[in-house]
């Protein structure tokens, strides 16, 4: 019996299962496996998303083989979430051996999870690489690479947030706001680039009009940002691949350029 089916299914999905529900109810057969002496292992996870910046994420799974379907799938969706929560390039197994060249076979360049590790290649401009241990020990350590940003009010600051309907914009010295707008805009569907490049910089030299001088800015948007360079960002989404790699990626760093001052964007989750 499936005891971990929600209460109340949506009328269009009778087989909806949130993960949340799943993931309980396997972590609650491998204590009651624990509890009764039952074979358990550990499943060790390592990924790196840049030189110094790796996470580990171990989670006990149960051993036997009738419950491996279960255990596939709550490994499976653990491993998806982590790619997409945190991003990297390369991902260090160990555990059975069934389940670590599993996930070599669906993250290959043809199989099941071929998408997430196209989406890792544009980001990182590296392929995904699985690799398995042979012992827990060579299993990277978690390292923390953090990049500490914002919480300067000092001098004079822009500040700007790209939305899909809106850009905000604001003018900062010494920590009081000397300017505050939202404009409208429509860059979702724009396939020249130099539409989002124009806007981007007429909102900031509005802004710029309000200050005596600019010392800094700094934007956020939806999206994957690495060191200013623009990975994925729907914003772009209508821009044809050839345009977006050469006139979107840097865009933001060709901008950092023009105004002659730090200029940082990251996600806007971040």
């Amino acid at each position: 019996m499936n005891t971990f089916k929600p209460q109340f299914l949506p009328p269009l999905d009778d087989n909806f299962m949130p993960a949340c529900l799943f993931n309980r109810y396997y972590r609650s057969k491998v204590k009651q496996a624990q509890a009764e002496r039952k074979e358990v292992c550990r499943f060790a996870i390592a990924v790196e998303a840049a030189p110094g910046s790796i996470g580990r994420y171990d989670v006990d799974i149960l051993t036997d083989t009738e419950e491996q379907e279960e255990t596939w799938r709550f490994l499976e969706r653990h491993l998806k979430f982590v790619l997409w929560q945190q991003g990297g390039y390369r991902v260090v197994l160990h555990g059975p051996q069934v389940f670590c060249e599993h996930f070599q076979q669906i993250y290959s360049s043809n199989g099941e999870r071929a998408f997430d590790s196209g989406i890792v290649e544009k980001v990182y401009g590296r392929k995904l690489e699985i690799v398995i241990a042979n012992r827990e020990e060579e299993v990277p350590a978690a390292q923390t690479n953090k990049q500490e940003i914002g919480g300067h009010l000092d001098g004079c600051r822009i500040g700007f947030d790209l939305g899909a309907s809106d850009y905000k914009i604001a003018a900062v010295q010494d920590g009081k706001t000397v300017f505050s707008e939202e404009f409208p805009w429509d860059p979702v569907v724009q396939p020249d680039p130099s539409y989002h490049y124009q806007k981007i910089m007429e909102g900031l030299e509005i802004a710029a009009s309000k200050l005596p001088r600019v010392d800094a800015i700094g934007g956020s948007a939806a999206g994957i940002y690495i060191r200013n360079q623009v990975k994925v960002a729907s914003l772009f989404r209508a821009v044809p691949e050839e345009r977006f790699e050469n006139e979107v990626k840097d865009m933001f760093n060709r901008i950092a350029e023009r105004w002659n001052v730090p200029l940082t964007v990251v996600n806007d989750g971040d």
